[in-house]
């Protein structure tokens, strides 16, 4: 019986990536990047491995549990690209200068860049000393995001 292998090769890693992430990444291969990798056969194709050597790696605990850790890391970037994306569509949208500073605010929690004596600045705030949300944020040393739209 072979002992279980707990560490995966660079090529393994690059897998369980492609494997978590089937149907939202294109190749990279020369002549193949608009391929939607959609399959196990097509991740297999991309590395340009045999697709059975895939599946023997798909069984290994180790790969297994790399396939679950790149999923819950892309789930949490598509998480947080949509959610940042909807704040940034209030903040540019509202009507209101508190709903634009709240919609700000969690723009900036969200990436780490608030902290806690900036939160209460910028909750008190409103606009008693600038005329422009943008020039508050500005103040605090915060950029508004710009729109992808």
């Amino acid at each position: 019986m072979k002992p279980k292998r707990t560490e995966l090769t660079a090529q393994q890693l690059v897998a369980a990536k492609l494997v978590a992430r089937k149907g939202f990444v294109n190749s990279s291969r020369e002549g193949f990047e608009n391929v939607l990798i959609d399959t196990n056969e097509k991740v297999a194709k991309e590395l340009d491995i045999n697709p059975s050597t895939l599946y023997a790696w798909m069984k290994l605990d180790a790969f297994k549990e790399e396939v679950s850790n790149q999923n819950r890391a892309f789930g949490n970037e598509f998480a947080y690209e949509n959610v940042t994306k909807g704040l940034i569509g209030i903040a540019h949208n509202a009507n209101e200068d508190k709903d634009k500073i709240n919609a700000y605010r969690l723009i900036a929690e969200i990436q780490g860049l608030l902290n806690k004596r900036q939160d209460i600045n910028l909750t008190q705030t409103v606009k008693s000393e600038h005329d422009d949300v943008s020039d508050y944020l500005a103040s605090l040393g915060l950029s508004a995001p710009v729109s992808t739209d």
